[in-house]
């Protein structure tokens, strides 16, 4: 990723944080909400952290008309995070879950799309 791409994520990173810590309480004033805003912060930071990334090297593929890599991709992810978010619907771990699900949908595309930088 380039300087730029960075940036960006810092940026969104930063906003996030402060949205979630020292701006919640002029979302809502629910203390179970605010309390789950600060239980999803690392999950929210690692995803946002590596979200531009992941974005800027689809990128790329589609850039060289990688459409056929791009759809096989596609597919095993959806499965993935299919199968993710059925755990998550039968668990207890609520929005952290869906966050954790949000990572790793992040992160499988990164390296699925930096295997397939040829």
């Amino acid at each position: 990723p380039t300087p730029s791409v960075w940036r960006g994520s810092a940026v969104v990173v930063c906003m996030a944080v402060a949205l979630a810590t020292v701006g919640a309480g002029l979302i809502t004033s629910d203390a179970a909400v605010l309390v789950q805003m600060r239980r999803v912060l690392p999950w929210m930071i690692a995803t946002l952290s590596v979200h531009g990334t992941a974005v800027t090297l689809e990128g790329l593929m589609l850039a060289r008309r990688a459409f056929r890599p791009l759809t096989f991709i596609y597919a095993a992810v959806g499965l993935s995070i299919a199968m993710g978010l059925a755990l998550v619907r039968r668990s207890t771990v609520g929005l952290v879950g869906v966050w954790v699900a949000y990572l790793w949908y992040s992160l499988i595309r990164i390296v699925a799309f930096a295997s397939d930088s040829g």
